[in-house]
């Protein structure tokens, strides 16, 4: 399963996707563009068989069994990675460019990173901030419509794609992040953009890292979740430093990992936009962040600092 942008989508046993929600751009995959909400799900056109997918604004990728890379939806910036730059919509799959055998791929909101089954990292999309990790100038955004390397020859074993920002683990659980880190999102105690990967501080040995519009949270081999980033989106009750001073205050944030309170034993999180959510090892859900909407599940729609569970059994 994958929720993102206004629409999601899932994989069934036997490899058939299925997509609901939003159809502005095509990327339900139904092979209509009709800009029409879909209330429920609806074959993906095509006939391919999926192991994985992952959904972004106005667009949508999956990996078929044989590893092999498809996106459907809006292709403006590139976002598809079909080897050419224009502004139309593609409201059935079409395959990746490059001919790379995908392990997984994650969308950010203007770029699409994977891992192919070699470990290799490769980037597309828009270049905002640095977000491809290909080293070129991020203050200079430019549409890549092909899969490109990112730099640093690093073999990872899963890859999240945020906002403006990416982050990867390696098989022997180092965490590197790269492109927008305004924030602290790339973990590596600096307010800087990273037009290359730059190691995550602390020397921790993550299982799993994932990355959101404003910070980036990981689990470690021993099942703690850290976060780093925009201090709201931490999980802590503490004051953290004063980043940098806004037009509307003083920003708080950590430019390196520091533990989700609790003291909750996770095996994954997932982090949205403003808002993160864990599942911890005896299957309970907690979340933590903005509840404006009632994203937090707990019952309420008030902001929550530490981690609170989601309600029900």
């Amino acid at each position: 399963m994958s929720a993102g942008g206004l629409q999601s989508c899932g994989v069934t046993p036997s490899g058939t996707a299925w997509c609901w929600g939003s159809n502005w751009g095509g990327e339900l995959g139904t092979g209509s563009a009709d800009s029409l909400p879909h209330p429920a799900p609806e074959a993906v056109a095509g006939g391919l068989v999926f192991r994985g997918v992952s959904v972004g604004f106005n667009r949508s990728c999956g990996v078929t069994a044989d590893g092999a890379a498809y996106c459907w939806g809006s292709n403006s910036y590139a976002l598809l990675g079909i080897g050419v730059t224009d502004t139309v919509r593609h409201p059935a799959p079409i395959q990746v460019a490059g001919g790379h055998h995908f392990a997984a791929v994650s969308l950010g909101d203007m770029h699409t990173c994977g891992v192919l089954s070699d470990g290799t990292a490769v980037c597309w999309g828009l270049n905002q901030a640095g977000g491809l990790g290909d080293g070129t100038d991020p203050d200079v955004p430019s549409a890549v419509p092909t899969p490109g390397p990112v730099l640093g020859g690093h073999s990872f074993a899963g890859i999240s794609a945020g906002s403006n920002t990416s982050c990867a683990a390696t098989p022997s659980g180092a965490a590197w992040c790269w492109g927008y880190g305004g924030n602290g999102e790339l973990g590596n105690d600096s307010l800087n953009n990273g037009p290359a990967p730059v190691a995550v501080s602390g020397g921790l040995t993550f299982a799993s890292v994932s990355t959101g519009a404003y910070h980036s949270c990981g689990v470690t081999t021993e099942h703690v979740a850290y976060c780093w980033g925009s201090q709201s989106l931490l999980g802590r009750s503490d004051s953290q430093p004063m980043c940098y001073m806004s037009p509307v205050g003083p920003i708080h944030c950590s430019v390196v990992p520091v533990p989700v309170e609790g003291g909750l034993a996770f095996t994954s999180v997932s982090t949205g936009d403003i808002h993160t959510c864990g599942v911890t090892d005896g299957g309970s859900v907690y979340c933590w962040g903005d509840n404006r909407n009632g994203q937090l599940g707990d019952g309420t729609t008030t902001r929550r600092l530490t981690p609170v569970r989601v309600a029900g059994t």
